[in-house]
């Protein structure tokens, strides 16, 4: 029972200091095998360790990784509201004043989403490819 508490409060420690997925599963099997228990207390261990991952919901990533997966969530999460944005206002001006070329496009792409809004109430007012062109020489991609 004394080698079980030891072996616990290595595996917790493992967790505790935010090591990567596969570092703990490594530093796992190496406590595992130098400190091997009988069958029935190394499986109250293991329930031990299962309940403590799921108390601590433990994503077994660092805290380090977990903030970069989430700053780039948010940054996929802006990029996809961007593109939709962009092809939302180039199918609206292809409706409004025709088929428009690559060029106009490509400039679209390079405004913000704050210019893509204010060109999405402007178009409202196009009536030909020049009030674009206008439009975009008054109002610069950045």
């Amino acid at each position: 029972a004394e080698r079980e508490q030891w072996k616990w409060i290595l595996i917790r420690g493992l967790y505790d200091r935010g090591f990567t997925k596969e570092k703990v599963i490594k530093l796992f099997k190496i406590i595992d095998t130098m400190m091997t228990l009988p069958k029935q207390l190394q499986a109250g261990l293991v329930t031990k360790i299962k309940q403590f991952e799921e108390e601590r919901t433990m994503p077994l990533i660092s805290p380090t990784e977990q903030l970069a997966m989430e700053r780039g969530i948010e940054k996929g999460i802006e990029r996809g509201i961007e593109q939709g944005e962009q092809q939302l206002v180039i199918r609206q001006l292809n409706r409004r004043i025709g088929e428009i070329e690559l060029s106009l496009i490509d400039s679209i792409r390079r405004l913000t989403i704050d210019k893509l809004e204010l060109l999405g109430e402007a178009l409202l007012d196009f009536s030909s490819v020049t009030d674009l062109e206008q439009w975009l020489q008054n109002n610069p991609e950045s």
